[in-house]
């Protein structure tokens, strides 16, 4: 006698309540549970309900598919982005987004695949490197001594043969540079470059197969500048000789904007960060934290740059060492409330030693903010001041390097000194620790029933949580660079020698 099969409907909603690894299992019991199982609706629902919905990111989409999904719109940019799939290719990423999730989040995550990438030649340092979305790593070099070169290389991680690795597909000489900006949320390699106070926007060709040094295409801007503090798309911020700092399109570089803060006493403290949306800019210094309305649609007034300044200004207790932004990825099922900011910084310190924490805060959503009306001081898209949520320990010793990355799903890295539980000694080595941050309850929705946290103490003194996963170690002292990719799960260690190191982790 044989048994009824299952309506599908009633099986989508039995699978409703099994996990995707119990799906794999049901299908093994007979021949309607595996054709069942194969549905693209069943796998669907399921990247739906385990990944989107907690705020997962899918490994492998195709470039342009992870560029739309992971850095611009709504949540259901995403799901537009799926429909293109199959349903083994679903199967395929929300299993493999799954398991990177579990390893990269627990206390000591297992390198799956690592990388070494030399360096082009000697005497060079990391200066900073970038693991882009299209699968692409980019670093920029230095010479130790005089005279100073620089060199930009690219590489193509997502075709890393298991023998050789990566291989280097640009590379690029650069001489009496000010500083590069690379556009981390294109699905091309995109860097921006000053020379001579001109700024020059290097793109890759991929069609340039024989020759790296031939492969970055060069295009001059017109307008003038001394430093880049961001780029993306087309949109520049720099920065002029007498540290004034402007906004601009590359398509229109007559129109300016300057961004100017009347109550900022020293103009050239540095600009660690900078977050840029269709409404307002975001400017993290060594002090302050600025934020003005986007002068997109009026960059001129009376024929010259118009003075834009700032709705708020946050004040720092003390200098920024170093300090990052996100705009927070919110998961599909929040999609309607509004972006927050998470900010991982490490303060200063006058002291001979270093102040051995790092701060996580929160820039909450404004619930009264209305996105119709330009931002104002009267009409701010968040609550000020930020909301400390953590106080990380992560010791440094005296003139020791430490790096920081951060990524949109709620990841922050960074390297310390903190090797007395690995090596029975403090005096040398260098530890990749990482923390996890999960929605606050802040961002739980309306109806939730959870009160609003408040955020703790500050203090340049007292840790009240450690870092969560900490992903490699050495005895060494030449890391000086990191990077993070959380949706392909890979950490890139930048070193004083001139060498990368790559860890994969799914």
């Amino acid at each position: 006698m044989t048994s009824p099969v299952l309506p599908t409907d009633i099986f989508r909603l039995i699978i409703g309540y099994l996990s995707p690894f119990e799906v794999q299992n049901a299908r093994l019991v007979c021949k309607e549970f595996y054709e069942l199982s194969k549905l693209r609706s069943v796998w669907n629902a399921l990247i739906h309900k385990h990944a989107l919905h907690h705020n997962i990111p899918i490994p492998g989409l195709p470039p342009p598919l992870a560029l739309r999904a992971h850095h611009a719109g709504p949540a259901g940019d995403i799901s537009r982005a799926l429909d293109a799939l199959s349903a083994l290719e679903l199967e395929k990423r929300l299993l493999r987004a799954l398991r990177l999730r579990q390893n990269w989040t627990s206390a000591m995550p297992v390198v799956k695949r690592r990388f070494n990438l030399d360096a082009i030649v000697q005497d060079h340092r990391i200066v900073s490197v970038h693991l882009l979305p299209n699968g692409k790593l980019v670093s920029h070099s230095v010479s130790q001594h005089f005279p100073r070169t620089a060199y930009l290389r690219c590489w193509d991680i997502d075709e890393a043969s298991p023998a050789g690795g990566p291989k280097c597909v640009a590379v690029r000489e650069l001489r009496r540079s000010r500083g590069t900006v690379v556009d981390k949320t294109s699905s091309e390699v995109r860097i921006a470059v000053t020379r001579d106070a001109q700024v020059n926007i290097l793109s890759f060709d991929p069609s340039e197969t024989s020759d790296p040094e031939k492969a970055f295409v060069t295009e001059v801007v017109d307008g003038e500048a001394h430093y880049i503090h961001f780029f993306t798309g087309t949109t520049l911020i720099t920065g002029d000789a007498h540290d004034r700092i402007f906004f601009w399109d590359t398509r229109r570089p007559e129109e300016k904007a300057q961004l100017q803060n009347h109550h900022l006493e020293d103009r050239s403290l540095l600009i660690r960060d900078v977050v840029v949306t269709e409404a307002y800019i975001l400017l993290l210094r060594t002090n302050t934290l600025e934020l003005y309305p986007n002068p997109s649609s009026n960059m001129l007034a009376d024929g010259k740059p118009t003075v834009i300044h700032p709705a708020h200004v946050h004040q720092w207790p003390w200098r920024i060492d170093i300090g990052l932004l996100s705009l927070r990825r919110q998961p599909k099922s929040r999609s309607n409330s509004a972006d927050g900011i998470y900010i991982v910084m490490r303060y200063g310190s006058y002291f001979p030693w270093s102040i051995n924490l790092l701060h996580h805060y929160e820039l909450r959503a404004n619930p009264i903010y209305s996105k119709g009306m330009p931002v104002s001081n009267t009409n701010v898209p968040f609550d000020f001041p930020p909301v400390l949520q953590d106080t990380i320990a992560s010791p440094v010793r005296l003139h020791a390097i430490s790096d920081l990355a951060i990524g949109p799903y709620g990841t922050a890295v960074w390297t310390d000194s903190h090797t007395e539980d690995y090596f029975d000694r403090a005096d040398q080595g260098q530890r990749l620790a990482g923390k996890f941050f999960p929605f606050s309850r802040s961002q739980l929705d309306d109806d939730d029933e959870e009160d609003e946290g408040e955020g703790i103490e500050l203090s340049d003194q007292v840790a009240t949580a450690a870092a969560t996963s900490v992903y490699a170690y050495h005895e060494g002292d030449n890391w000086v660079s990191v990077a993070v990719d959380e949706t392909e799960g890979r950490i890139a260690l930048g070193r004083d020698d001139g060498s990368i190191t790559v860890l994969e982790y799914v």
